[in-house]
């Protein structure tokens, strides 16, 4: 990462953060997530402004690149990939708000720059999905603009106060639509307790009747579909960084652990099977981070695949790291079994690979 040299305060500051305030809780709230934790870490953050890394300066933020962001979430998830992906949700949002403009999200991006100790100004993105059993959508009723239905699982939910919401309406066009967590039929379902990623309270969000006022649409109605899939294509980017940041402390624990454990009179990095993983495992990640700072330094886009690529390397290693750590893998102290978890749940973030993978290439042969 020395091409990047300019970010490298940044990301040692965001390193020193993370080990300081995030490694030491991960464990703990993997086993039980504590919502109020959660945002005092998160307030924390803001006193070395990460959540406001993407913000123009112009309106109380960094005013960062994406792959400044990116390189963030990869040290984060060093750390824990939950974490991280609280803020790569955020990320996209607010990147959502900085690229369709207007008075409420210059309101909601200074409000995210400069929160209030007691409300740490949270976003989340709602991508629509086919997985969604009442699509979210708008109706006009005597006049007015009603938001209803509600999403699949998504991310930063019952933590977020400010949501970007994608609809998906009934010709197929895209509008995006403002919403505040505390507006009245706004509700948030109970929280998926997925297997990986606990610290990010995956859960639906139900819309009932959410008036929406025209300030309030984030785009014109039925103009939202370019500025959707950038911000998909940003979430994927962002997805795949945090893999491979989750992947990279994978390989560390391994080959610390390598040079520990004797068996057969040396330690076993010395046998070439444990060799030849540790190599692949480089190998992978080596890959893993081009291809994600592809995406972001202006090479091939197709950050679905990135992404794909990415997770499904993330994983390989992490499974790899817990066969190296023998019986103690499986153990939650060691720390490699929650990794595993979480990059199985990485995978299906944005959409599952397979799925991915398809769309790519029909996207080609349209």
């Amino acid at each position: 990462m020395a091409v990047h040299e300019k970010y490298s305060e940044i990301i040692d500051v965001c390193r020193r953060f993370a080990a300081r305030e995030i490694g030491a809780a991960a464990l703990a709230y993997d086993l039980e997530t504590d919502s109020q934790g959660v945002k005092a870490l998160w307030t924390k953050s803001c006193e070395v402004g990460i959540p406001g890394l993407l913000i123009p300066e112009e309106s109380g933020g960094a005013g960062q690149s994406a792959l400044c962001c990116a390189l963030v979430l990869n040290v984060l998830a060093a750390e824990c990939a939950g974490m991280a992906s609280l803020f790569a949700d955020h990320f996209v949002a607010c990147h959502t708000l900085i690229r369709a403009g207007g008075k409420e999200s210059e309101r909601c991006l200074q409000a995210m720059a400069n929160p209030a100790i007691d409300d740490p100004a949270i976003a989340a993105v709602v991508f629509p999905s086919e997985e969604e059993e009442d699509p979210v959508r708008i109706v006009e009723s005597e006049g007015k603009l009603l938001l209803s239905g509600r999403t699949a699982l998504t991310g930063n939910t019952s933590l977020a106060q400010h949501y970007a919401v994608f609809v998906k309406e009934r010709d197929g066009k895209i509008t995006c639509i403002l919403v505040e967590g505390g507006t009245p039929g706004v509700s948030v379902g109970e929280g998926a307790n997925l297997p990986g990623l606990k610290v990010n309270p995956f859960a639906p969000v139900t819309f009932k009747e959410v008036e929406i006022g025209d300030r309030f649409l984030v785009t014109e109605r039925g103009s939202g579909r370019e500025l959707m899939e950038s911000a998909q294509n940003l979430f994927f980017g962002f997805v795949a960084a945090i893999a491979m940041g989750t992947a990279q402390r994978a390989y560390e624990k391994a080959a610390g652990y390598a040079r520990e454990r004797y068996q057969f009179g040396t330690t076993i990095i010395n046998h070439p099977e444990i060799q030849r993983m540790l190599g692949t495992m480089r190998m992978k990640l080596g890959v893993g981070r081009a291809a994600y700072m592809d995406v972001f330094d202006g090479g091939e886009r197709d950050a679905g695949l990135t992404k794909a690529f990415c997770t499904d390397a993330a994983l390989e290693i992490a499974v790899d790291a817990v066969q190296i750590h023998g019986g103690y893998g499986y153990m939650h102290e060691y720390g490699v079994e929650k990794i595993m978890r979480d990059c199985k749940v990485l995978q299906l973030l944005g959409g599952r690979n397979g799925s991915l993978i398809i769309e790519s290439i029909a996207r080609e042969l349209r």
